[in-house]
């Protein structure tokens, strides 16, 4: 059956990053690191006289293709006075209803409080009340991972009206800044390691096994030469482009023990930094779509500084 309700307006999309928790309260530093990949798309959009439609999330394409291997999922508002009880149901097997949330907004475009009635694995049922119309509904989905997906674009439809979606997708594009450790990711004891082991699970946290993908890689040593003096950055690397490969490890950690060796810093206590940039493989022009700022390495954490390179 049709649809009473007038067909959707598409209002803003945009994409955020996923809060990184602060170390120690919100798991090791490994989670830390894989979470500082994830972001958060929303999309905002209005239909009257109550809600009633499809919508799919449509990755890396600059449209949709019939929501076939879409996730998608429908809305269902019903009205009673002042009262809104608004119902999601997921119908795709690959989305989680944990990921979409409903938020709906007042005129102003501020949340209004709501109470949730139901929440199952594909189903959710919140309740609201809203007198001042119109009102808007933000749907937000979590846990996007940028090196997967690079661009993403919402598709809503409603039974006998065509679809409707934002013109231009949303980059999915993330700049961090959280000061991850290095030395601690799959290390929960804090063991010494060689630099390579350390690089290692710095590589396969945020490459897994996604070999050929480009990046560009730069590293600083940071040290204090006295106390009571402010600390210096000195450069040790900067790989411009390079392709990840199992590899990748024991050559960076080889280039860095080199410096080491030959930098006048061996009585220091300092830090090597590490910014890692990965680029996209969808689009014709090169561009990020993560930075890693700040990854630090702490010397005192590596076995093999001084060890002879072979």
């Amino acid at each position: 059956m049709p649809s009473q309700s007038s067909q959707v307006i598409l209002v803003s999309q945009c994409f955020e990053a996923a809060i990184i928790p602060e170390r120690g309260e919100g798991g090791n530093e490994a989670t830390r690191l894989r979470t500082a990949l994830f972001g958060v798309y929303e999309y905002v959009l209005v239909q009257k006289p109550h809600y009633e439609f499809r919508s799919a999330v449509v990755y890396n394409s600059e449209r949709s293709v019939l929501y076939e291997g879409q996730e998608h999922f429908k809305v269902e508002e019903k009205v009673n006075g002042a009262q809104r009880t608004l119902t999601l149901e997921c119908s795709s097997d690959d989305l989680s209803i944990e990921r979409v949330e409903l938020i709906p907004l007042d005129m102003n475009s501020r949340p209004i409080d709501y109470m949730t009635l139901e929440a199952t694995a594909e189903r959710r049922t919140i309740r609201y009340w809203q007198d001042d119309l119109p009102h808007k509904l933000k749907i937000r989905l979590s846990e996007l991972n940028v090196i997967e997906i690079e661009s993403v674009n919402a598709c809503v439809w409603v039974d006998g009206m065509p679809e409707v979606q934002f013109s231009v997708p949303q980059n999915t594009y993330l700049d961090r800044h959280d000061g991850i450790r290095v030395d601690l990711l799959d290390n929960p004891d804090e063991q010494e390691r060689t630099l390579k082991q350390s690089l290692y699970s710095l590589f396969v946290n945020v490459f897994g096994e996604a070999f050929g993908r480009e990046l560009s890689l730069s590293c600083a040593y940071r040290f204090q030469q006295n106390k009571g003096l402010p600390e210096i950055d000195l450069p040790v690397l900067q790989i411009p482009s390079t392709s990840y490969s199992e590899d990748l490890s024991r050559s960076v950690s080889s280039a860095l023990k080199n410096w080491y060796r030959e930098a006048d810093v061996a009585s220091s206590q300092g830090t090597f930094i590490f910014d890692l940039t990965v680029f996209s493989t969808r689009v014709v022009e090169k561009r990020p779509v993560l930075k890693l700022i700040r990854l630090l390495l702490p010397i005192e954490s590596t076995s093999d500084l001084n060890d002879k390179i072979l």
